[in-house]
């Protein structure tokens, strides 16, 4: 059996016989789409609703699409604001990946189905024209004029990765090595090593060549100005400015119980983890110095060490040893 998805209605063609027919969803006078269960996959069904003046009229008074999906004996039904106010786009997709989770485009939305029916929504700023699910059960979305939309972990929505901005991504194609290829309706074909290529050219704390740049405890630290940090953590930038007696170059960062230690020229700083404020490191013996820290390393018994011009000192109790 085929089915075909077009703009008006889903065909059914039997292979063994050649016969055609129309499948349609209910006739409730309040879902345009409708999905049910069928093995290990959701069958998608226009209604007549869908293509109806009075459906079209219903769509601009409400400016809601109706959605109801159907599991075996579970029912529910979804309103979803419709972003134009005119007729839905005949265009719905569905992807699911290893723990049972699908994934429903309608529009400009994600429905994000779980086993047991619950969901969640997903918004895109335009209509979706590609959903895959990549082999991390990451969530790759194509939408209209506004790129591919990666999420590694849809549960996290903060987690996005955007590119190809601009561009309408038609298509998405994951091949054996883990590239990304994306089919766009403006100017061919793209292609992708990496999904987790993300830029930061327009910030201007990062214009400067980086004196630090630091991966610890799950956050990039990146410093291309004295007294002055970036933090990167899930594809977001936090930027931090400290007002101190004079410029510092920051060399190294480290984290230290539960806060900081921060090494640069002529000084070292300690921080709570907020970086809410910084204070000097001091020397144990007064006749002592604090030249350049080049760099932080833990010992096996945890005991933290700072790399210096000529020596190596330890840290404790917030000062050089």
């Amino acid at each position: 059996v085929l089915l075909l998805h077009g703009n008006k209605r889903i065909t059914r063609i039997r292979t063994a016989t050649g016969n055609c027919d129309t499948l349609m969803g209910p006739d409730d006078n309040k879902t345009q789409f409708f999905f049910f269960r069928k093995d290990a996959a959701y069958i998608h069904l226009k209604t007549p609703l869908y293509n109806t003046i009075e459906g079209k009229t219903l769509i601009r008074n409400t400016n809601s699409i109706g959605v109801q999906i159907k599991a075996g004996n579970k029912n529910i039904h979804i309103s979803l604001p419709y972003i134009d106010q005119a007729t839905p786009d005949w265009r719905v997709l569905s992807a699911a990946d290893s723990y049972g989770n699908f994934y429903l485009s309608v529009q400009n939305y994600i429905i994000c189905l779980k086993p047991d029916l619950s969901y969640s929504l997903l918004k895109l700023p335009n209509r979706i024209c590609a959903l895959q699910v990549d082999n991390n059960n990451g969530l790759l979305i194509g939408c209209y004029k506004n790129g591919l939309h990666y999420y590694p972990d849809p549960s996290d929505t903060s987690s996005l990765i955007h590119s190809l901005a601009g561009y309408s991504v038609s298509g998405i194609c994951e091949d054996h090595e883990g590239g990304i290829w994306c089919s766009t309706l403006e100017n061919g074909v793209f292609y992708s090593q990496s999904k987790h290529i993300v830029s930061y050219s327009n910030y201007p704390e990062l214009e400067n060549v980086a004196d630090m740049m630091k991966y610890e405890n799950g956050t990039l630290f990146i410093s291309a100005h004295p007294n002055e940090l970036n933090m990167i953590r899930k594809n977001r930038i936090f930027h931090k400015s400290f007002k101190l007696n004079k410029q510092y170059v920051f060399n190294d960062i480290i984290s230290n119980g539960s806060g900081w230690v921060i090494g640069g020229t002529d000084a070292a700083f300690r921080s709570d983890s907020l970086f809410t404020k910084l204070e000097f490191l001091k020397s144990g013996n007064p006749e002592n110095n604090i030249p350049v820290v080049t760099c932080f390393m833990k010992a096996s018994d945890r005991s933290l060490w700072a790399a210096q011009f000529g020596a190596v000192h330890e840290i404790a109790d917030n000062q050089f040893v």
